[in-house]
């Protein structure tokens, strides 16, 4: 049992020197983001104003800039969680592809952090519902299928679930099932504080375009 109770506490602290980063790499990651985010939201735009044109109709403006706030957020999240340096991204070894990066015990790496002191415990749970909250907060206003409790949850453990799939196929992070269950709250969060309370019975119009001639 003591030998036991010692790998597992080795375990816990290379995850979490793992986890952890110096604030420089932070603002590095998140400058990153702002770029690869912002050139992702203005592709998605033109592609969409293209299409609109193509159609002949034209979103409500509201809706195009929720989307769009959408959009910019998912690439943010992506940049940040999977790719974070293009010049390792396509370069990472197979071999790193190891059962030591995936967690599926719900609540494990958790419990673990709880022992390993306050900070580290608020670290991983907190830290893991921020991500999320603006999921929660802009999906309801992208689409009306994502406005209900299920919606909401459902979508946000996929896109987890997705994400921490990405982070093992290409070795950039550690796979972990209670990233995805505090992902999920920290979505039902963002949509209880930014829509449900909010009481926003917005619904996405679209109105035709008129064609001369």
């Amino acid at each position: 049992l003591t030998a036991v109770h010692g790998a597992l506490k080795i375990g816990i602290r290379i995850r979490w020197e793992k986890r952890r980063m110096a604030p420089e790499q932070v603002l590095l990651y998140c400058g990153r983001a702002a770029v690869f985010a912002l050139l992702a939201g203005a592709c998605w735009a033109a592609g969409s104003l293209i299409a609109s044109r193509k159609n002949g109709v034209w979103p409500d403006k509201r809706a195009f800039w929720w989307r769009l706030a959408l959009v910019v957020y998912l690439a943010a999240l992506v940049q940040i969680t999977v790719i974070r340096d293009f010049r390792t991204f396509l370069s990472s070894p197979a071999a790193s592809r190891t059962a030591a990066t995936v967690q599926l015990i719900p609540l494990k790496t958790t419990l673990g952090e709880w022992q390993g002191g306050l900070w580290r415990f608020c670290y991983h749970v907190i830290g893991n519902m921020l991500w999320f909250i603006p999921f929660g907060a802009l999906a309801p206003r992208a689409s009306r299928r994502l406005r209900g409790t299920g919606g909401i949850a459902v979508a946000a453990a996929c896109l987890s679930a997705a994400i921490e799939l990405a982070q093992w196929g290409f070795a950039t992070g550690i796979s972990d099932v209670d990233d995805v269950l505090m992902n999920t709250l920290g979505a039902l969060a963002g949509w209880m504080v930014f829509w449900k309370r909010a009481g926003s019975g917005y619904a996405p119009r679209f109105t035709a375009l008129r064609k001369k001639g």
